[in-house]
């Protein structure tokens, strides 16, 4: 921690701020465990003579690289990169949290965005669960899912997330830009990740998928036909009965076998699978080869 950041400290929260950042040593601290206990200070001071008080939730966004040392904000970054943030939280969040602009800044190009506020007709005011309201809790995971990416670990525990961020992250790619993540909580927490080029990369890694091939027999009753040369067939009755949309590779031999919907088939096809790098199904394609004779059809039946 530099003198001039304790200076600056000095003089925006008086002598005794300084005195407790010398006590506890915090020039061997992170910025952001420092900034953290400042406002949660600050929170406990308030709570003396206000039980409602809470800190102010906000989170800031940060793009940095040569495009954004200008400071300014383009239109085409804004359309490309904040609706799929907005949906990395609430994937997180495992519900709806609407977000909204409310200020920006310079030093690169910073983006002031909070929560916005939704009614409630029997507010809460327990500080605890200030502490785990639905933005809150999905921006720290989306935090800690960021760390993970640019250190390079293990990220299949987010694995429900990942999507909406390899979203943000593709936006990041077209424009040649880094992304820091401040969130100021609201019980004075503060939390930061920083996603550069290393972190970028190893998203486009995880991108990368194989895939594997074999062969099943499918059955079920046809509910669609289609002139491009699919069929799909339905197992069941039920809504949730599994359905398979079987290719022709010539729509002429499909149209030939003279097939109507409801006609119940058996099929032998081609299972096409493709995985991504932690093993995510990211298709399934099955393709016709041939009229499933049934079980009597078998050798020594």
């Amino acid at each position: 921690m530099t003198a001039d950041w304790r200076e600056q400290m000095r003089r925006l929260h008086g002598e005794s701020t300084a005195r407790r950042l010398h006590e506890v040593g915090a020039e061997d601290r992170d910025d952001d465990l420092v900034e953290s206990d400042l406002r949660r200070a600050n929170l406990d001071y308030l709570l003396r003579y206000d039980p409602h008080a809470r800190a102010d939730e906000e989170l800031q966004i940060r793009l940095t690289g040569e495009n954004a040392a200008a400071g300014a904000l383009q239109f085409d970054w804004g359309n490309a990169l904040l609706r799929p943030l907005q949906d990395s939280v609430s994937a997180a969040a495992h519900r709806q949290v609407a977000l909204e602009l409310t200020g920006f800044s310079r030093g690169s190009t910073v983006m002031h965005v909070r929560p916005r506020p939704a009614p409630d007709p029997e507010p809460d005011f327990d500080r605890l669960s200030l502490a785990i309201s639905p933005a809150d809790a999905g921006v720290r995971e989306l935090v800690n899912l960021l760390r993970a990416l640019e250190d390079e670990q293990d990220v299949r525990a987010w694995s429900e997330i990942l999507d909406p961020v390899d979203a943000v992250v593709k936006a990041l790619d077209r424009f040649d830009l880094g992304m820091g993540l401040k969130w100021l909580a609201s019980d004075g927490a503060v939390r930061a990740a920083t996603l550069t080029a290393r972190g970028r990369a190893y998203v486009a890694r995880l991108r990368e998928t194989h895939t594997a091939v074999d062969v099943q027999r499918l059955s079920g009753r046809i509910t669609e036909l289609r002139s491009s040369g699919v069929v799909r067939i339905k197992a069941g009755l039920s809504k949730k009965s599994p359905a398979w949309d079987v290719k022709f590779d010539d729509p002429d031999q499909l149209f030939a076998m003279r097939l109507a919907l409801g006609d119940q088939v058996r099929f032998v096809v081609e299972q096409r699978r493709t995985f991504d790098a932690m093993s995510r199904t990211r298709a399934t394609d099955y393709r016709f080869l041939d009229i499933d004779p049934g079980p009597e059809a078998l050798p020594g039946s």
